[in-house]
């Protein structure tokens, strides 16, 4: 990764610069240096390069297949980028991020998680498939940069988990589809729930005017 610092007066303009995907990114922000808080701002950024270049690198590889680790690569990049932009869409880190959180739901890692989750009752990948369908035809959609969050939320939102229509084609004799209602209901809603707690804030883009 490259890394330009330009400095005219007290105004810095600080460029990073890496390959992703076969892809040039290049993430720029202005902050302001004074006096003695050049060198402490200057160590700050020389971690947060390191820390972006390891975030970028890791998810470039695509060794990372689990939502916390994911979660903990998007706490570190938000980090790194917030204080230096004021709208995250002017950061092209943020379509790292949105890359490999659709890789994360895509190979099918979200649905292992979810079933691990669910193993008296696995989670249908039917009713992930619906989720997903929703999330596409949703045009809300844009408003994050995390598909994962969306087809969890689309399950929340949608109550998906309660349709008997998602448990995988199979029909239950009359009398066990009470019981198979209510057991995949809870299943299925808790493991959502689990996975939402992931988030202490949702992942959106600010409104405008914000």
């Amino acid at each position: 990764m490259e890394r330009r610092l330009e400095m005219e007066g007290m105004l810095s303009n600080i460029t990073f610069i890496f390959d992703y995907e076969n892809r040039r990114i290049v993430h720029s922000s202005y902050i302001y240096l004074q006096g003695a808080r050049q060198i402490v701002i200057r160590q700050q950024l020389q971690q947060m390069e390191r820390n972006v270049q390891a975030v970028v690198d890791a998810l470039s590889s695509r060794r990372i297949n689990t939502l916390t680790e994911l979660r903990r690569m998007e706490r570190i990049l938000l980090t790194a980028i917030q204080p230096h932009v004021t709208d995250l869409r002017e950061s092209s880190l943020v379509g790292v991020l949105a890359t490999a959180w659709l890789n994360y739901v895509q190979n099918h890692n979200l649905l292992s998680e979810l079933r691990n989750l669910t193993r008296n009752y696995p989670l249908s990948s039917v009713m992930l498939d619906e989720a997903k369908s929703l999330v596409m035809n949703d045009p809300e959609r844009s408003h994050s940069w995390n598909f994962a969050w969306l087809v969890l939320t689309k399950i929340e939102e949608e109550a998906l988990a309660t349709n008997a229509d998602m448990w995988g084609g199979i029909l239950p004799q009359e009398d066990m589809i009470t019981m198979l209602e209510i057991k995949c209901r809870e299943e299925w809603t808790r493991a959502v729930e689990i996975m939402l707690r992931h988030w202490d804030t949702q992942p959106v883009f600010p409104n405008e005017g914000d």
